[in-house]
């Protein structure tokens, strides 16, 4: 089962529905349990997202359709970053994300996978990550370390048919 944001009532963002925030809609709060999907409609996410929900799979429209591919059609774009963890058997397919800033709690990374274990040597590693059909972009400020994909804590990862940027600033100066 499954439940659709952009569709169904009561979700106003990706997190709402990972969080199972649906005040009109209880029936689809029970889909997003361990092993449920949430399918995204194509539009403009503003936020950051955690994912932290066992075997959940996030599909936005182009699920499916390689990120180099000239058949993706309109995008789901997360404008700053997404966090999967404390989870495991996670899947991130179909998405636009894009980040221009170090995002959430100093993330460098616009995906990030896995807690840094620097911040909590007592971690365990998040299992069964699969990062299928999206581009990721990566656009720095000047003095940024941001990337596309960040690996912290994470063991049997799978990243197919996801096209990976990082975009350099030109500095131009008119006189």
């Amino acid at each position: 089962e499954s439940a659709i944001l952009g569709t169904s009532p009561g979700f106003t963002s990706i997190q709402d529905a990972i969080n199972g925030v649906n005040g009109q809609n209880d029936a689809a709060t029970e889909n997003i349990d361990t092993g449920g999907t949430i399918l995204v409609e194509d539009g403009t996410f503003e936020e950051d997202v955690t994912i932290d929900v066992e075997g959940l799979t996030l599909e936005g429209p182009n699920a499916g359709i390689a990120g180099d591919s000239a058949e993706r059609g309109s995008e789901a774009v997360i404008t700053q970053g997404v966090l999967i963890d404390d989870a495991d058997d996670v899947t991130l397919n179909g998405f636009t994300v894009e980040q221009d800033v170090a995002g959430q709690d100093g993330q460098e990374s616009v995906v990030r996978v896995g807690e840094d274990l620097g911040s909590n040597p007592d971690r365990t590693f998040v299992t069964d990550i699969t990062l299928s059909n999206n581009v990721i972009t990566a656009t720095p400020t000047t003095d940024d370390t941001l990337t596309a994909v960040g690996i912290e804590a994470a063991v049997d990862m799978t990243v197919t048919t996801t096209r990976l940027r990082r975009l350099a600033l030109l500095e131009t100066s008119l006189e």
